[in-house]
């Protein structure tokens, strides 16, 4: 298989940046951090242009839904937009055209990732992770490139470990993948799925538990989807019941339950009193961008009110809290600011993705990983997280890496017959 040396090396620095998030950067003046990931992403628009291997028949599915996407937030904006924020919108444009590049990468550019540096890959991010945690433990954490000391803050009377995430809730779609990973062979891997458990459960995020219980299930899903419906039933009903019985011997845990419904609560309640720590602030933007939704016409509620409406609405209303870019909800920003038709060419982008997702271990775990991001976009607003992109940029590649293997066992399989 022909490989330019240039994007190979390209690929595994993107492997070795994966699981770093916001530990190393590079700061540009005083409050903009430029991520490791960040600055390779930048070199894409080089590498693509200047390296010429492709694919003899390219699929750009995913990149050619991203480039309508932005070609629509920006006519929509023009044509419909009432609250656009220029830096914010140039901000938006400029990464989502160096993403989109780096999807085209994956889709047009021959390139392999043999298997062995795929586990490498989890095994090494479990490692880094567990060196962040136990930093933290000792009140110490390296955080946008400057090494300092770790405030986090505590529930349950325990101090959240947030990794090389710049939150606690951040480190779960770092090390879900390495999750999956390590449970699809577990008596090979146990003691690193061990670990990676370890490192979820050490952020006491609930969010994360609830992502950790939907990697479970998917795992599950695979592995019992050609089973009787009652096996997976009874599975379920046992899983319940453990619950039930941990919760009553251990009093602690029903503490862990009414934490966790605290906080659902202070996103379904906008009463000052019930709002509880991170909770607070999201609620309110959500809020905010909620109301600005409901009272928008007709044509708003379809092409949306220009890039930046979210930030436009954030910025000029009375808030508890400090505003926001965009609200913290992805889906609710996307409706807001492109509107409906933006909203369903973003889920279309991310529907290619679902589909190209194939059903080997680590395929599957860049997919949990993708996942999880997607759940937590729930409560968090930025489309242009790099980390989002790479678990893109990875499920292309391998998905397209197989293509490429199946079509060698064809070739190879009418040579030896003719």
């Amino acid at each position: 298989m022909l490989e330019n040396r240039s994007l190979k090396i390209f690929l595994y620095l993107l492997l070795i940046v994966l699981p770093l998030r916001e530990s190393f950067a590079l700061m540009i003046g005083e409050s903009t951090p430029m991520r490791l990931g960040e600055m390779l992403v930048a070199l894409c628009p080089v590498l693509y242009f200047v390296f010429k291997e492709e694919y003899a028949e390219p699929v750009n599915t995913t990149s050619n839904l991203l480039i309508i996407f932005l070609a629509y937030s920006f006519v929509a904006g023009i044509g419909f937009g009432e609250h656009i924020e220029p830096s914010f919108a140039a901000k938006y444009f400029i990464r989502g055209i160096l993403f989109f590049v780096l999807i085209r990468i994956a889709e047009n550019k021959i390139m392999y990732i043999p298997e062995e540096y795929m586990e490498l890959l989890f095994k090494y991010t479990v490692v880094i992770e567990s060196v962040f945690c136990v930093m933290q433990m000792f009140g110490y954490t390296l955080l946008f490139g400057e090494f300092g000391p770790y405030t986090a803050s505590e529930t349950f009377g325990f101090q959240r470990l947030s990794g090389t995430a710049s939150e606690p809730g951040y480190l779960i779609p770092v090390i879900t993948p390495c999750i999956y990973y390590f449970i699809s062979d577990f008596e090979k891997y146990k003691y690193w799925a061990i670990a990676s458990f370890v490192i979820a459960i050490l952020s006491l995020s609930s969010f994360g538990y609830v992502a950790l219980l939907v990697v479970i299930l998917i795992k599950l899903y695979l592995i019992f989807r050609d089973t009787d419906y009652k096996n997976v039933l009874v599975i379920g009903l046992g899983i319940l019941f453990a619950l039930f019985t941990v919760s009553i011997a251990f009093p602690q845990v029903r503490d862990i339950y009414e934490g966790i419904s605290t906080k659902v609560l202070a996103f379904s309640s906008f009463d000052e009193e019930d709002m509880d720590y991170s909770g607070a602030e999201r609620a309110e933007n959500l809020l905010v961008a909620t109301e600005a939704l409901l009272e928008s016409g007709g044509k708003s509620l379809l092409f949306g009110q220009g890039i930046g409406a979210t930030a436009y609405y954030t910025d000029n209303n009375v808030v508890m809290f400090k505003p926001a870019e965009e609200a913290n909800n992805l889906f609710l920003s996307v409706l807001l600011n492109q509107g409906l038709i933006g909203l369903i060419l973003l889920l279309l982008l991310f529907g290619s993705v679902f589909r190209q997702a194939r059903k080997t271990a680590s395929s599957m775990a860049l997919f949990a990983g993708f996942l999880t991001q997607l759940l937590q976009y729930m409560i968090v607003g930025n489309l242009w997280l790099y980390f989002f992109w790479l678990y893109i940029f990875f499920i292309i590649v391998i998905n397209r890496q197989q293509e490429l293997d199946e079509d060698f066992v064809e070739d190879y399989a009418q040579e030896t017959t003719e």
